[in-house]
């Protein structure tokens, strides 16, 4: 609905978009390399400097806290494409790719990511969430809309434009990637 009404009453603002998808690449990296691989499959240490910025660019992505999305993959993974499955394919593409969100989430277990809760960063950030993305959201606006001193703009293409594809892409490795491809790893 923004979109129309973006190009009808401002011209397109080149460097605001690609400032857009800097954030979305940051972002991206900090829930894939983040949430996914350091939080949810604990592939790896971080330096907790960098820890400290992929857990700040995670929250920007609005995703919900580590601890959270970390126990929801780890469910995902336990039983996966079954019907334990909170994002499972099996009840189709749609249902995969954003359908879950609109059901009730799976019980919390929290014995699930006890290693995460020892982590006193993740701990923090999945305690304060909610109050931490208003906060990146409100850092992260001010500064781009003093650079380019256009609220609307800042508006569309930092946060709900870059936000829209951001889900969407992540969205799509539940659906787009359980429905296609090859499976090539062992149950």
């Amino acid at each position: 609905v923004l979109t129309p009404m973006y190009f009808l009453f401002h011209s397109f603002n080149l460097p605001l978009f690609l400032l857009s998808i800097l954030l979305y690449g940051l972002c991206g990296v900090a829930i894939t390399a983040g949430y996914h691989r350091l939080y949810s499959h604990k592939a790896y240490k971080l330096n907790p400097v960098i820890e400290f910025f992929v857990l700040g660019f995670a929250t920007l992505a609005m995703q919900g806290s580590a601890i959270k999305w970390a126990h929801d993959h780890r469910v995902h993974h336990t039983h996966l494409d079954t019907e334990k499955d909170p994002y499972s394919v099996t009840h189709g593409f749609w249902h995969a790719h954003m359908g879950w969100l609109f059901k009730p989430s799976i019980p919390f277990n929290a014995k699930s990511v006890a290693d995460l809760f020892k982590n006193p960063l993740v701990r923090f950030q999945h305690q304060y969430y909610g109050w931490l993305v208003l906060a990146t959201h409100l850092v992260v606006v001010r500064y781009v809309f003093l650079l380019s001193n256009d609220l609307f703009s800042t508006l569309y293409l930092v946060v709900l434009f870059r936000l829209l594809l951001l889900h969407h892409c992540t969205w799509f490795i539940n659906s787009l990637a359980h429905v296609w491809g090859a499976k090539t790893y062992s149950r």
